[in-house]
């Protein structure tokens, strides 16, 4: 599917362009004022995918001939594309490349190879947390730090009548955001808070194609929600009490965390450096074990009331570090456009 695209800045021709759909393109396009083009051909075959999207790419570079282009990252071939059109358009490349493209960029594989040099030859690529930043940089890579912007979520109060399934329980409600990947450790969890001593009712979010034998945890405290659409998804967040989302990956900042920032919401998150510089107030770590699991869903319940108190707090100090990251980048751009 491909989306609208929005205005630029006057005088300062800027596009963003992803092969995916992710609400933190839409973000930042905007705070960036860049025409923001979503090229989302998921559903046709990979051939297919990738010829359209690099053709309705091309014509969109040669008619726009902006100054600026960001691309996301992942898509690899989206990136190495933008690269090659560098050479013949002459504009100023950023990529941002968020967490997930890191661990492509640490193997020892031609594709990571070739992801390296494109990073190298980028004018910016931008990160999510410091960690991060400071690990490009030390392969020349011209990083910077920025993290989510926090959501927007949904304020449709008819998306209530969406989840008739798995609204009758009236324990507390905690949110379990999976979607089944390999570094999320959803057994561990799973396993530790069967055996909490506390009352409660989990949801566990993501396709129940994927849940495989975890599925077997399924009863009358845990509930498998299955695929939700943006509306009931954002309006579960909104009911619940807690809202979890656990990696394994000790860089990563799960956008889980944003979201439960948005919602106003305590959350639970994978203990890491990378999770705690970014996060200070209402928020309880976990070690992503059976025994930290456990313990982690019966100290946020046992300790509510302060870290809802402190929920405020943590949208402030996030806000003044995305402001930060925000402008950094901003003056740069500004250079980019002056030259």
């Amino acid at each position: 599917m491909e989306s609208p695209s929005t205005n630029g800045k006057s005088g300062d021709s800027r596009i963003w362009i992803t092969w995916e759909t992710q609400r933190r393109n839409e973000w930042l396009a905007n705070s960036f004022g860049c025409d923001y083009s979503r090229l989302d051909f998921s559903d046709r075959s990979p051939v297919i995918r990738y010829l359209v999207s690099a053709l309705k790419t091309l014509l969109l570079v040669h008619t726009k001939r902006p100054k600026i282009v960001f691309c996301q990252c992942p898509s690899v071939v989206l990136v190495l594309l933008c690269t090659i059109l560098k050479c013949f358009y002459r504009f100023h490349l950023i990529v941002d490349a968020h967490n997930g493209a890191i661990e492509q960029l640490r193997s020892q594989s031609v594709l990571a190879r070739m992801l390296k040099k494109t990073f190298v030859l980028a004018d910016m690529v931008i990160v999510s947390n410091e960690v991060l930043t400071t690990e490009l940089r030390a392969l020349r890579i011209k990083a910077m730090m920025l993290p989510d912007r926090l959501p927007i979520l949904s304020s449709n109060a008819e998306s209530s009548a969406l989840l008739p399934a798995i609204t009758e329980s009236s324990r507390p409600w905690i949110v379990l955001i999976s979607t089944f990947a390999r570094d999320e450790p959803i057994e561990e969890f799973l396993n530790g808070v069967a055996g909490a001593k506390v009352d409660f009712t989990l949801f566990v979010t993501g396709r129940i194609s994927k849940a495989g034998f975890l599925l077997n945890h399924q009863g009358s405290n845990v509930v498998f929600t299955d695929f939700l659409s943006q509306d009931s998804y954002d309006w579960l967040l909104q009911q619940s009490e807690v809202i979890v989302d656990l990696t394994l990956r000790p860089d990563c900042l799960v956008c889980g965390a944003y979201e439960a920032m948005a919602a106003r919401k305590p959350m639970i998150l994978s203990d890491s450096p990378a999770n705690r510089a970014m996060f200070k107030y209402g928020v309880v770590f976990c070690d992503n074990t059976v025994g930290g699991s456990r313990e982690s869903i019966e100290q946020v319940i046992g300790d509510m009331d302060r870290l809802k108190l402190e929920i405020p707090l943590q949208i402030e100090f996030h806000r003044a570090i995305w402001e930060d990251g925000f402008q950094r980048i901003e003056r740069v751009c500004q250079e980019f456009s002056a030259s």
